[in-house]
């Protein structure tokens, strides 16, 4: 949650975004997002039972707050009108460049460019700093996911990556 929280706090999301959750499972994220700022969100899942589990758990939230699953796979969403998109390590680096490829594709297709003072951004990004030392304590495996798409794991010669690496082989 504390990710969640941070990404909620930094503004970059705000009530009047509308967000694609890419690999959204049974929907934390993206019912986080919409209760925390009442942005609308749609949940990509391509696994049938665990799309059946968002939308059961849609049930129990409600379905007149602003969240929508699709079962679909990620590089086959249209995300026409969408302004924000989530990932959370969902699939391949390979299937993540085609879902930006679509994302980018999409707005071409439908005529709707970013809204003027409104970006519209992908951003992965983590750093030593957000990995404390009590989780990697007891951690037995440290995956971390997409560092090549993350500015700065490559910037200042990878200095970022390297002194994450260095901590988690420390513990």
């Amino acid at each position: 949650w504390r990710v969640l929280d941070k990404i909620v706090q930094s503004g970059h999301i705000t009530k009047d975004s509308i967000v694609v959750d890419y690999g959204s499972g049974k929907g934390r994220a993206a019912f986080y997002f919409n209760c925390a700022l009442g942005c609308s969100v749609t949940g990509i899942e391509y696994a049938e039972p665990i799309y059946q589990m968002a939308e059961e758990n849609l049930d129990h939230y409600g379905r007149d707050k602003g969240v929508r699953f699709v079962c679909a796979h990620a590089e086959n969403y249209e995300p026409v009108g969408a302004d924000t998109f989530y990932f959370f390590n969902p699939f391949s680096v390979e299937i993540l460049h085609k879902v930006m490829a679509r994302i980018i594709e999409s707005y071409y297709e439908n005529n709707q460019p970013p809204q003027a003072g409104k970006n519209v951004e992908v951003t992965i990004d983590l750093g030593i700093q957000e990995v404390s030392e009590e989780a990697l304590e007891d951690a037995a495996l440290f995956h971390f996911g997409y560092p090549p798409l993350m500015r700065r794991m490559y910037e200042n010669g990878g200095a970022e990556l390297r002194d994450m690496f260095r901590a988690a082989k420390a513990r």
